[in-house]
């Protein structure tokens, strides 16, 4: 039999119950935890190998007990996945859970984050007695995109004339707010405008910050932005609707899409 590795610390006696179970070994009775770091059956098949966690730095040093490294976010581990395996039979006895399901189902979450999984798993079992692992994955991001509506983004500090880098920042801070992280970046309160627009009473661009903008929908205070990116316009002071609300154009054949 091919041995799993495990992390004991994280696996709850339910975990290893339907291990030991989907292996077959249920009728041995009796399992026992050896020195080294083994988990072997009465009949001497060897069910688990556990490793001990490294520190933090990546040393390969043992960490203390309890304690393991996560960075922003903390993809699932097979022994992860079998505990949301159990966790899921648990709540829905009336599935048919295959030997291979832990196996299916981690080459399918695998690429997300474990408190994520664990907190869709929690919805879905609220609300359904089936769960397959696409639901999982459509809840998963239905979170994240909660996050995102509930937290303003804030702007990015790097110039928008350098879009490579500015895109980069976005992006960051679109994955940390989506992650649940809490990003210590203040955004610009409505009415104050951003201090690399600052200036003359008499520049459009800071006149134009008065009204909000009927296009791209930025809050008076806010520069416009380019749709879909939400990058801050560059070849423009403001998108002509919003000139146009501050009294600063006459209303013409300009399009909107012209402004970037």
């Amino acid at each position: 039999m091919t041995a799993v590795v495990a992390h004991p610390d994280r696996d709850t006696f339910g975990t290893v119950w339907f291990l030991v179970s989907q292996a077959g070994h249920l009728d041995c009775g009796r399992w026992t935890f050896e020195d080294d770091k083994r988990l072997r059956c009465a009949c001497g098949a060897v069910l688990y190998v556990y490793q001990q966690p490294v520190d933090a730095a990546g040393s390969g040093a043992p960490a203390s007990a309890g304690t393991f490294p996560r960075g922003r976010e903390e993809r699932m581990l097979p022994a992860e996945t079998a505990q949301l395996v159990a966790l899921v039979a648990a709540m829905c006895p009336s599935m048919h859970l295959e030997d291979t399901t832990t196996d299916a189902w981690h080459l399918l979450l695998a690429d997300l984050d474990v408190a994520d999984v664990r907190a869709a798993v929690t919805r879905l079992g609220r609300q359904r007695s089936d769960i397959a692992a696409a639901d999982i994955r459509a809840e998963v991001r239905a979170i994240r995109e909660e996050r995102l509506a509930r937290n303003p983004l804030p702007l990015p500090d790097s110039d928008p004339d350098d879009p490579r880098r500015y895109r980069a920042e976005l992006l960051e801070l679109v994955t940390a707010i989506a992650s649940g992280q809490r990003v210590e970046r203040i955004p610009a309160a409505p009415g104050s405008p951003p201090s690399h627009l600052t200036g003359s009473k008499h520049d459009p661009r800071v006149r134009s910050l008065r009204v909000p903008c009927p296009w791209c929908g930025a809050a008076a205070g806010r520069p416009c932005t380019v749709p879909r990116l939400g990058t801050p316009l560059r070849r423009a002071p403001a998108h002509q609707a919003r000139l146009l609300a501050a009294g600063l154009a006459e209303p013409g054949p300009r399009q909107e899409g012209e402004a970037r």
